[in-house]
């Protein structure tokens, strides 16, 4: 069936509307997650001088230098190398700032362009355009995608789909075209796979589907001419795929410690994943009980449990369909084999992170897309009205979905309602109702979170903080010493005990914390700080000068200490002295009252 060019309009108008309106609360959410980390608190993309440090190992950020309530930012945020992404980013905040709407914006733009994208390529090879209209509604209004729309820090999954598929319809149609338009079209396709692997690691399948795809659609004399004309065509892409594995693995490692397979053997990871990738195929067919996932999937050690063999028996069976079907329903077929292959980088074949998320299935999910309205093609007892049917569900479905990400708050509310027996999930709530200032329903949480594991430290010093805010110094006094037993040379936590055995009159045993802090990080400002100031405090002034001047020695630029130094030599007329740290203060960067620097006025050489 040829597409009319009036049919064509009518279907972009009616893929952008519908998207549109379904979205169209996801653009009220805030920033949350990862998001803190990436945008809100990092630096990095705040700065147009930082654009170099996207092509540099300074780009790349360790876990440790990332908290949840991301107050601490080294390098884009990122712990492996993406550098569109980021770009995409700087971008952003260059026009929006920190006002999420745009971020949304954005997140919204890119699926809708994505959808048009899927309605070109189902064209192209069903040749139907009532088909591919279908095709790009299931993918534009599927529950499914919502993770990755909403989430402005999972713009990686929206962005690695763009160039993946506009690679491969630049490959397709310069492989029907010739002379310029044949090298024009294969030269830009080349730099779509290009963006599309620094946007995201998935884009390493796309060479695969390239060979797929002519395997199944290209025939006669151009097919004759694979081992001539087309398997040359794919060692460009090949080339680029091996210089971005050496960038991503030498170059751009990252830095951080490979994860286990489940259970630490490559074994039990194949039967776990078993039962993900099933799941998965649920989750495309019926999108119901979806959410956040905090915790891993049950691992299944047992070879022959119903769990392993259902999963097992669900994935055979849908390649076994796909194999019978490659002559008789060619599209069918390229659209199930599509799934697996671009899901195989996020099966865990080698290590990766977090085993299961539904962002996982924003590429691999364009195959059931388009296999669904190629079904209902086939079958006539499953009309066109009931693909309508299922379009009114999922879009009532994504739409609700958006809700469930409009703050931190109701997405830890929603993991916590779906886990509650996870101390995780208790614990990422507290942490989201502390930093929304909600205190009492925070210690509520952690209490929930270190009942079901004691062990958990960041609950104890997040507890131990909510007890502080209340000024409930006993309570959180117990709470960081408790933290102690179980992580016993944190040199912070030694710091915040120091604070409250000060306030309540513990001075020795302030005095000791404090000591313990230095003692495990030697350049610990802030314990040279408070043990000074408490030396100072109990008369003991030559302790707290030592120590106030050991710590500008260690940071000529840490302006607190220059500042009790400027008090203390001015308080004890050793005026050229509280000259000396006033000026230094100053050139730091610091201020100091009008007022004080006239009495000092006097005494300047």
């Amino acid at each position: 069936m040829r597409s009319k060019p009036g049919f064509i309009k009518l279907a972009a108008v009616l893929i952008i509307a519908l998207t549109a309106v379904v979205y169209a609360n996801s653009l009220k959410n805030s920033f949350l997650g990862d998001d803190a980390d990436i945008i809100v608190n990092n630096d990095f993309i705040k700065s147009g001088k930082n654009l170099p440090l996207v092509f540099s190992r300074a780009y790349l950020t360790s876990l440790k230098d990332l908290d949840f309530l991301g107050t601490r930012n080294v390098g884009a945020g990122e712990l492996s190398y993406r550098p569109v992404v980021t770009l995409s980013y700087f971008l952003d905040y260059r026009i929006w700032k920190l006002n999420p709407f745009g971020y949304h914006l954005t997140n919204l733009l890119l699926h809708t362009i994505n959808a048009l994208l899927l309605f070109s390529l189902a064209n192209l090879i069903t040749g139907n355009p009532v088909t591919s209209l279908l095709a790009a509604l299931l993918f534009a209004l599927h529950p499914v995608n919502t993770e990755a729309v909403n989430a402005v820090c999972f713009r990686e999954d929206l962005l690695v789909f763009l160039f993946f598929v506009s690679s491969l319809l630049f490959y397709i149609r310069a492989g029907r075209s010739a002379g310029i338009k044949k090298t024009g079209g294969y030269c830009v396709s080349l730099g779509m796979f290009f963006l599309a692997l620094f946007s995201k690691e998935m884009a390493v399948t796309l060479p695969f589907i390239l060979i797929l795809y002519d395997y199944y659609f290209v025939s006669g004399a151009r097919r004759r001419s694979f081992s001539t004309n087309l398997k040359f065509r794919y060692l460009g892409y090949f080339f680029i795929l091996i210089g971005y594995l050496w960038l991503w693995g030498v170059i751009f490692k990252n830095p951080n410690p490979l994860p286990k397979y489940p259970g630490g053997s490559f074994y039990a990871n194949i039967l776990t994943m078993s039962t993900v990738v099933a799941n998965y195929i649920r989750w495309m067919i019926m999108p119901v009980r979806l959410h956040f996932m905090v915790t891993e999937p049950h691992l299944i050690l047992r070879q022959f449990s119903p769990a392993v063999l259902v999963s097992a028996a669900i994935i055979i069976s849908c390649l076994v369909f796909a194999i019978r079907m490659r002559r008789t329903a060619k599209e069918m077929s390229f659209a199930i084999i599509w799934f697996f292959v671009t899901l195989l980088p996020v099966t865990n074949i080698f290590p990766i992170r977090y085993i299961v998320g539904l962002r996982y299935l924003y590429i691999p999910i364009a195959g059931f897309c388009l296999f669904l309205p190629l079904l209902q093609s086939r079958i006539k007892k499953f009309s066109r009205a009931a693909v309508i049917v299922v379009l009114l569900f999922y879009s009532l479905l994504s739409a609700s979905r958006n809700l469930a990400w409009r703050n931190d708050v109701a997405l830890w509310s929603e993991i916590a309602k779906w886990y509650p027996d996870n101390h995780f999930a208790h614990y990422g709530l507290g942490s989201v109702f502390l930093k929304s200032g909600q205190v009492d329903k925070a210690v509520e949480e952690f209490k929930i979170s270190l009942r079901l594991n004691p062990g958990e430290v960041n609950a104890h010093n997040f507890l131990a903080g909510c007890y502080t805010a209340k000024q409930m110094w006993g309570p959180a006094i117990k709470e960081y010493e408790n933290t102690l037993e179980f992580k016993p040379r944190d040199p912070q936590v030694y710091y915040n005990l120091g604070d409250l055995y000060a306030k309540t009159g513990s001075n020795q045993k302030a005095i000791r914390a404090y000591q313990e802090a230095i003692a495990i990080d030697p350049k610990y400002l802030e314990a040279y700080n408070n043990l000074a100031a408490l030396y100072a405090d109990t008369g003991k002034a030559d302790e707290a000068i030592l120590l106030w001047n050991k710590a500008v020695g260690i940071d000529p630029r840490f302006l607190t200490a220059h500042f009790n130094l400027v008090v203390f030599y001015f308080q004890n007329k050793q005026y050229d002295l509280a000259v000396k740290h006033c000026d230094a203060l100053l050139n730091a960067g610091g201020k100091i009252d009008p007022k004080f620097l006239e009495l000092l006025k006097p005494y300047r050489k």
